[in-house]
């Protein structure tokens, strides 16, 4: 698999399970800043190459400052966070997975 097509694999997860329903469920309840936020860091995500997406999702679980006010929002709504899906990324994309682009 090509390099974009990974980079494409691991956005669409990311977009499906992460940013989407958070950005949807921002704005279904008037919540701006959880849905600024998840456009923010997906469009972050995508500046990237598929190594760069998992050091940015990693480091943003190692947590900044503002990751931890974003998880914090998430979790408070109940909205799936990047350290709900730390063992389907490993999964998913670990053991390998960058390096067989």
């Amino acid at each position: 698999m090509l390099e974009q097509e990974r980079k494409e694999e691991m956005l669409n997860y990311f977009n499906e399970t992460i940013f989407e329903p958070a950005i949807q469920y921002g704005t279904e309840n008037n919540i701006p800043e959880m849905s600024q936020g998840a456009r923010y860091t997906r469009m972050r995500m995508q500046q990237r190459n598929p190594e760069g997406i998992l050091h940015y999702f990693w480091s943003a679980i190692v947590s900044t400052e503002k990751s931890i006010s974003f998880s914090k929002l998430l979790k408070r709504h109940n909205v799936v966070r990047f350290e709900d899906i730390i063992d389907d990324v490993r999964d998913r994309f670990g053991n390998g997975y960058i390096d067989s682009v």
